[in-house]
């Protein structure tokens, strides 16, 4: 199964370079604008990996990866800055935003290759660690809203309806009801079934 990329740069003739270089292994979103990004991944187009410029009208690198570590649903997805800015104090901000990656402009195809190979490895075992399986999260990712992703991955944990509503802000009803909808989507019937279904086991 291919990876999934989210490439994001204003630069449309760079896009189409990073799309040619990823396509034989990735499958490969394409946004012109920070704003487009985002609108990809509330849709539910969750990826393996996000290339993302810094230097961007409107919502620029920093202001994105801000507004993604806000929701949980993408807290596994590596961010890689993909930049021209060469100041080492660009990178810096990069990293403590939680960039799990800088590369700068112009790149070599076989370096991105690697990196990107590496970080999106890194993400799984991660992923792997939190309880939710990766293969599974995948096949999940086509039928939950984020917000069901989210939930699914703290059952997955082990957490309890109340630890969930408490680590969201919302009451256990509600999370219940979202238990519920997460059950029927993955034809399980009871919580210790749902949980070694999202594990992978």
């Amino acid at each position: 199964m291919k990876g999934h990329v989210l490439a994001v740069d204003d630069d449309i003739v760079l896009l189409k370079t990073i799309e040619m270089i990823l396509k034989e292994d990735y499958t490969v979103d394409l946004a012109s604008s920070g704003e487009m990004a985002m609108e990809i991944l509330r849709k539910g187009r969750l990826p393996d990996a996000i290339l993302l410029d810094v230097d961007m009208p409107g919502l620029d690198g920093y202001q994105m990866m801000e507004k993604i570590k806000e929701t949980d649903a993408y807290r596994y997805i590596p961010i890689i800055y993909l930049t021209a800015l060469t100041d080492t104090d660009h990178e810096v901000r990069g990293i403590r935003l939680g960039a799990a990656d800088y590369i700068r402009k112009p790149f070599e195809k076989e370096n991105l290759l690697a990196r990107l190979e590496g970080r999106i490895e890194n993400g799984k075992r991660l992923r792997r660690k939190a309880g939710l399986d990766p293969e599974v999260e995948k096949n999940l990712r086509k039928i939950l809203t984020p917000k069901e992703l989210t939930v699914a991955g703290l059952v997955a944990e082990g957490k309890s309806n109340k630890e969930i509503a408490e680590e969201l802000f919302h009451t256990e009803r509600y999370i219940g009801n979202i238990i519920s909808v997460i059950h029927q989507k993955a034809g399980t019937a009871t919580r210790a079934e749902l949980r070694r279904y999202l594990r992978g086991e």
